[in-house]
């Protein structure tokens, strides 16, 4: 119990971790000290980023140090897998892509996030980050929001440990809990959001209750979607309003909390005057509602709650509205059922003044085996689970006087189980009954006349954990390299790590061993092989430290050319890579030119050493080399002053790909004998106008401006095809690639589950399975990921079986956000590839 203890304490000590650092709710400013207080974000101008996408790039020089057993590669696959966390949420519009290596000293204008390796971060934090730079100069009278130009995300350049305060350190490792949820928490820093207080990634280290398998919750989905919504996110979920008051006076910074006993817990901070409004609640839920002040600050967080006061001016001259008061947790008397698309109003707070918090802050912890876990997993079907506590324990060690402990809308902590904890100073252990169900459960903790809520304070499991416990290389069907993954309580739902690259499960075996795809890593490569649990456990809480690890076979070391070194700013290309020693795979290959003034718009794997990919530089690009990363899996190859962007050429053609559109279905999937339409840069004049396709002669249909219309062969083969436009005096555009589709996926039926075909009659609820099935979806060179988009709503399907006649089966768990009626339409895309709409019946049971 030594090492447990002297884990326990360091976590105390470190509890501040990234707290210094640029802190949630969002970073706001208001017009003026005087109100009306709306609230204006900081965020990045989504319209203003090619494809609502925002690039993030990765110092070329690393970190100094880093574990003997682990490597660069691992750490990029480690950021990529956080960064996705966030790209993945539904209900926003940003998507956030790998831009690849940089060179600090890179010029550029364009939006984007740096990645950097330095120590100047204070004792105490493994990473800060946050908006740097802003974009001042277009800010019109009533501006919704202010713009952010470049975001930071530091990280020491020692990833082996990081100093605490007092000159003792902690040790770490980059692929376990702790190192993953800070990087999530850093990126949500970087895209706008500040610390929230319901155990999400947004929480503070301390109070943080989320895990590789489950790296966000409601409060962080709603937080990112409210900055950059989709056009579904506000009818497709509620919102709460109101305001807390001491007296009649308003109360700045409270956090007000709509929570479940069940399900999410979703937040907010109130305006200047008391004011708030918690959007992005998940509908048809019942909520508890209630108000509590931020943790007091202490010598490891300045700033109360680790956030940053809201500024009093739009621009950059101003001064921080830093009133706050402290008052007792309060609980709104009623309960509130939240519909779709709509507000509920009214629900206020008049709180009562404190002069201090008897509970500030409370973390709790299970265990499984001798490795520490946050949450506690409890499981349900057991008729107690004991969880330790810190923050609950006065000065002798035992629980403060008169402390009780209570399960949101559950019972009590079992009678006579609070007590000192015997392994470590400063904590409590006590025990609960488990509830129904399974998922994260809520507690409450009350002393002093006060109440303190920790959301998420235990997991409520039904299996335990899984555990990898050997893995050997195998290949599949055709002959790919595959791997043989055994151990314990893996299921059908697992998904499976390599680092931070997700296999593919080709087949669960009888025996519970499962074969994955092996995802493409240099020779002798050593990656730790983790499995994740849909029920938010790993194999991490099992094996800690001790991951089992795969070891590549040797290989030669891969290197790279590209077909075209140098253009001019505001030119649109097709860049040919092609590769030797490489293994570029679909679905897990990018490619980055390090540079933010340079946008990558699509690419094409045409096989393991060749890639198309068309790029796109701004026209108000400085001259730059720039360093260019091909990303495959775990392998990463990276030419430094690769590529250079040259002073903009107003004569040189350049095929807009973007503007590329189908004229019989407007949208930018193209088939072989449709007609399209293309925007070319610099086009000038209208007759003599010609074009070709892999280079062959194709019909130009028309000429406006400079928008050209042509027709595609109707023998065009499936896949990549190379155009170029050609102006009357025989000057030649840059070449861009155009995909030819197959032809679109067709819903043939819906059914409820795996069986009940949906009709007029019947009906499936949110968090239902539902299975669709497709004709098309499986054509040749079809490649990119299958989604089913269900009222607006973007759904990754759990799985997608291919039937003995060739259509296949499409499942997915509906999302809560999705709209409720008659006839919600629902499309399977494929890229560019969109099924006509299919019309379901969504109700609540």
């Amino acid at each position: 119990m030594t090492r447990l203890a002297k884990w326990m304490c360091s976590a105390l000590l470190a509890l501040g971790v990234s707290s210094p650092a640029f802190g949630y709710y969002h970073f706001v400013r208001f017009p003026s000290r005087s109100g009306p207080f709306t609230p204006v974000y900081e965020k990045f101008d989504i319209n203003a980023l090619p494809g609502r996408t925002l690039r993030y790039y990765i110092a070329e020089t690393g970190p100094d140090k880093i574990s003997a057993t682990d490597s660069f590669t691992s750490v990029v696959s480690q950021i990529k897998l956080a960064a996705k966390a966030w790209n993945d949420v539904e209900s926003s519009e940003l998507r956030l892509v790998f831009g690849g290596l940089i060179n600090p000293a890179t010029p550029q204008t364009s939006p984007g996030i740096d990645i950097v390796f330095d120590d100047e971060i204070p004792p105490g934090v493994i990473a800060q980050a946050g908006p740097i730079t802003y974009d001042y100069s277009s800010l019109p009278s009533g501006a919704t929001f202010v713009p952010v130009v470049r975001s930071k995300l530091q990280l020491r350049k020692d990833l082996t440990r990081y100093p605490l305060q007092g000159g003792s350190y902690e040790v770490f490792e980059t692929f376990d809990e702790m190192f993953f949820g800070t990087l999530v928490h850093e990126f949500g820093h970087t895209l706008g959001l500040q610390h929230s207080f319901t155990s999400g990634a947004m929480a503070t280290r301390a109070t943080r209750a989320t895990s590789k398998a489950r790296p966000l919750t409601g409060d962080d989905i709603a937080g990112l979607s409210v900055l950059y919504p989709t056009e579904a996110f506000s009818r497709t979920t509620g919102s709460i309003r109101g305001r807390v008051v001491i007296g009649s006076t308003g109360v700045n910074m409270a956090s007000v909390v709509a929570i479940s006993p069940n399900g999410p817990a979703i937040s907010a901070l109130t305006n200047p005057d008391g004011t708030y409004r918690i959007d992005g609640i998940p509908a048809g839920v019942t909520y508890y509602v209630y108000a509590h002040p931020l943790p007091t600050p202490d010598s490891l967080d300045p700033l109360p709650g680790g956030i940053y006061q809201p500024w009093d001016s739009l621009n950059a001259r101003g001064s921080r509205i830093t009133n706050r008061e402290l008052f007792s947790t309060q609980f709104h008397s009623l309960t509130f059922v939240v519909r779709a698309g709509t507000t509920v109003e009214n629900v206020d707070f008049n709180v009562q003044r404190r002069s201090s918090l008897p509970i500030n802050v409370v973390q709790t912890y299970g265990f499984v085996g001798q490795v520490t876990v946050k949450p506690a997993p409890i499981n349900g079907q057991s008729a107690s689970g004991t969880v330790v506590a810190w923050g609950l324990a006065g000065a002798d060690g035992n629980p403060v006087q008169g402390l009780s402990v209570r399960v949101l809308g559950g019972s009590d902590a079992i009678p006579g189980s609070i007590k000192k904890y015997p392994y470590a100073p400063s904590y409590v252990q006590f025990d609960v009954m488990p509830p129904y169900g399974d998922g994260p459960r809520h507690i409450i903790f009350s002393a002093g006349g006060d109440q303190y809520v920790l959301p998420a304070a235990f997991n409520l499991i039904q299996r335990p954990a899984p555990t990898v416990d050997t893995v050997t290389a195998s290949t599949d069907s055709q002959g790919r390299a595959a791997a043989i993954v055994t151990g314990k309580n893996l299921a059908s739902d697992s998904r499976i790590l390599f680092d931070g690259i997700q296999s593919s499960v080709i087949r669960t075996n009888a025996d519970g061993s499962m074969l994955v795809s092996l995802p493409p890593a240099p020779g002798g490569h050593r990656a730790r092989v983790v499995a994740l649990n849909s029920d938010g456990q790993s194999s991490l809480f099992t094996q800690g430290t001790r991951a089992t690890q795969f070891t590549y076979d040797p290989a030669d070391t891969g290197v790279f050319a590209l077909s075209v070194n140098a253009v001019p700013a505001g030119s649109d290309l097709l860049v040919e890579v092609n590769g030797t020693g490489t293994n570029f795979v679909e679905g897990q290959t990018t490619i980055g030119f390090g540079s933010s003034d340079i946008a990558v718009r699509r690419i094409w794997v045409v096989s393991p050493t060749k890639l198309f990919a068309n790029i796109s530089v701004v026209p108000h690009s400085p001259i730059a080399s720039t360093t260019v990363t091909v990303n495959s899996g775990l392998q990463l190859f990276s030419a430094p002053l690769a590529f250079e962007i040259q002073p903009l050429n107003p004569r040189q053609l350049s095929i807009n790909y973007s503007s590329l559109r189908n004229l019989a279905s407007g949208g930018a999937g193209i088939t072989a004998g449709s007609r399209a339409s293309v925007s070319v840069n610099n086009l000038q004049g209208q007759s003599g106008v010609t074009a070709t396709l892999n280079g062959n002669t194709i019909r130009v249909v028309g000429v406006s401006g400079n928008v050209v219309t042509f027709e595609i062969p109707a023998d065009a083969p499936n896949g990549p095809a190379i155009l170029r436009i050609f102006a009357a005096d025989g000057t030649g555009s840059y070449p861009a690639a155009i995909n030819i589709d197959a032809p679109p996926p067709v819903i043939q039926s819906a059914l409820a589950g795996v069986s009940g075909t949906l009709d007029s009659s019947r009906y499936v609820s949110p968090h239902d399975l539902m299975t669709l099935v497709v004709d098309n979806l499986f054509e040749p060179q079809s490649g990119g990921d299958v989604k089913v988009v269900v009222g607006g709503i973007e759904h990754s399907p759990i799985a997608v079986l291919k039937n003995t006649n060739g259509s296949a089966q499409v499942q997915i768990i509906l999302s809560s956000t999705v709209p409720q009626g008659d006839e919600v339409p629902v499309r399977v895309a494929v890229e560019t590839r969109v099924s006509d709409a299919f019309p379901i019946n969504i109700k609540t049971n």
